[in-house]
Formats: structure tokens, C-alpha cells, sequence
């Protein structure tokens, strides 16, 4: 069983494990990523799966920090192949724009959340009704954000 793996099995009531799993599993994948680009992947979701663990622990600073290098990676990553990591972009920025949301930073959300709408909208060009659910949920989230004001 990888750490990523243990990691997740640790979710249930052992978050503090979890997160010793997914900083392990984080160190190894940047350490491979060093020497071979084709790990970045993996770091990128590793990256997510800790900003997840971060929200869900009430750190959003952290939470922030980890989405914020994740997106750069899939940014670059989808910079030299589009069809396969634009579609990790967008959930990317729409978990950073519900983090931002239920922190009271509006203007990021607003940012975010059209940022991904957008790429949800290019994407979905290519593959209609594929990504329609997607499409909602950003959307809500932008008329939940409208609400707040």
C-alpha cells in the first residue's frame, strides 16, 4: 500500500496520520519530480490531497498554499500538454474559490471561480454535456458568492 493510500485510509478519524502520510508521500514525489518531470503529476495531486486535509482541519492558510502549488504545477504541466491537465486546472481553482468563499475573501473567490468557469466552458466545448455538473457547481458557487455580499 503506497503512502498516498495509507494516507487516505487514515482519513477517517486519524487526520493527523493522514497528514504525516501525505507529507511523506509529498517529500518522495518532489525528490523523484527532481529527477524525473514526469512525476510533477503526482505531486500536484499529493499537493491537492493535503490542501483538502488543510480545509477540512479549519487551516486555510495552508489549504491555500498547498492549492496555490498544486495549480502552478498543473498550470505548467497543461502549458506543454492542454487536453491532458487543463481539466486539472479548473477543479483546482474552483476548490481555491470555495476555500476563499468561506474565508470572506470575495474579490479571490469571484476571480477564481470565473477563472474556472471559463476553462470548465473551453473544455466542455470539446466534450458537450460531459461537463455540465462541473459547470453547475461553479456556477452556484459564483451566485452563492453574489448572495453574501
Amino acid at each position: 500500500m503506497t503512502l498516498r493510500n495509507l494516507a487516505t485510509v487514515s482519513l477517517d478519524d486519524r487526520t493527523a496520520e493522514a497528514r504525516t502520510h501525505y507529507t511523506e508521500a509529498l517529500q518522495i514525489r518532489r525528490d523523484l519530480a527532481k529527477a524525473n518531470p514526469a512525476a510533477l503529476p503526482d505531486v500536484a495531486s499529493t499537493l491537492t490531497e493535503l490542501a483538502m486535509l488543510s480545509s477540512d482541519e479549519k487551516r486555510p492558510a495552508e489549504a491555500r498554499l498547498h492549492h496555490g502549488e498544486a495549480l502552478r504545477i498543473y498550470r505548467e504541466l497543461a502549458r506543454k500538454a492542454p487536453a491532458q491537465y487543463m481539466i486539472e486546472v479548473a477543479p483546482t481553482l474552483r476548490a481555491m474559490g470555495l476555500e476563499s468563499r468561506m474565508n470572506n475573501r470575495h474579490a479571490e473567490a469571484r476571480a477564481e471561480y470565473e477563472e474556472a468557469l471559463a476553462v470548465y466552458r473551453s473544455l466542455a466545448q470539446q466534450s458537450p454535456g460531459t461537463l455540465d455538473v462541473y459547470l453547475r457547481a461553479v456556477e452556484a458557487g459564483l451566485e452563492r458568492l453574489a448572495g453574501a455580499r
